[in-house]
């Protein structure tokens, strides 16, 4: 079994879904991507797995993919975990055999084939363990999340309570130079960085450490995402997604305000 580390992850838990509040209403509105390539910001469904049927995904200009999947009830998705991993975009169509399932542990290797219309839908196929799903997503509209405004320092300095998937939950303070810290309220010391992707998109690359025991990944590191957008009742969110280097332990974590 491989370690949980400083943010737990648990196969359910309620989370407002930052990139757009309501997934069942993730239509219309579309960004100004001019990208040939199937990079962007989009939610929809997942046929074949009734415990896992709403999906929030941005594929980066470099081709990293990053989703949240669960299943969405009035605008609260129960999440059971996330997918990472490196794809490329080909002629109207995304591929990844290198893809992580998170939601289970350690991860479940996984690989996907979307067609795309650039910056406006995907839809294909994952396949994990044999078994396939169906993806189906229009992209974000720009009232809740921007994909291609730049990420602002100013929008997400100054302190968050966040969660994570197992209740911990983690008071973190971002500077306004995007550096970070927090202590989660089991103990283990977190700091990092928080820098937008130098593309110019409405993304930032995360950098996190942990401290020594009782961090569940004593002195370990790891890299991801962040992003920040609006919910539907005007309120702000920022999620957090990231993994070690070995790629053997991820989480999600979030908070409002």
């Amino acid at each position: 079994m491989v370690k949980q580390w400083a943010f737990p992850r648990y196969r359910i838990a309620y989370l407002l879904v930052a990139l757009g509040a309501a997934l069942t209403a993730c239509g219309g509105g579309g960004d100004d991507e001019t990208s040939t390539t199937a990079e962007g910001a989009y939610s929809g469904t997942v046929s074949g797995s009734p415990a896992n049927a709403a999906f929030s995904a941005i594929v980066l200009e470099d081709g990293q993919l990053w989703t949240i999947y669960g299943n969405s009830v009035g605008g609260v998705l129960a999440v059971n975990g996330f997918i990472q991993g490196q794809g490329a975009s080909n002629n109207g169509v995304f591929t990844s055999s290198s893809l992580r399932d998170y939601g289970s542990v350690p991860p479940t290797a996984a690989s996907i084939g979307l067609n795309y219309v650039a910056g406006t839908s995907i839809s294909g196929t994952l396949t994990e363990l044999g078994t396939n799903f169906g993806i189906s997503g229009t992209t974000i509209p720009t009232a809740n999340f921007n994909y291609n405004a730049p990420a602002s320092l100013t929008s997400i300095s100054g302190t968050w309570m966040l969660s994570a998937l197992g209740g911990v939950t983690l008071p973190l303070t971002i500077a306004s130079n995007g550096t970070a810290s927090g202590v989660t309220s089991a103990g283990c010391t977190v700091s990092g960085t928080f820098t937008p992707r130098p593309s110019g998109k409405n993304v930032f690359n995360l950098a996190l450490t942990f401290g020594p025991s009782p961090c569940p990944l004593p002195a370990g590191s790891a890299t991801g995402i962040a992003v920040y957008s609006t919910l539907g009742n005007g309120a702000h969110q920022l999620i957090t997604a990231a993994v070690d280097p070995s790629r053997t332990n991820g989480s999600v974590a979030f908070g409002t305000r």
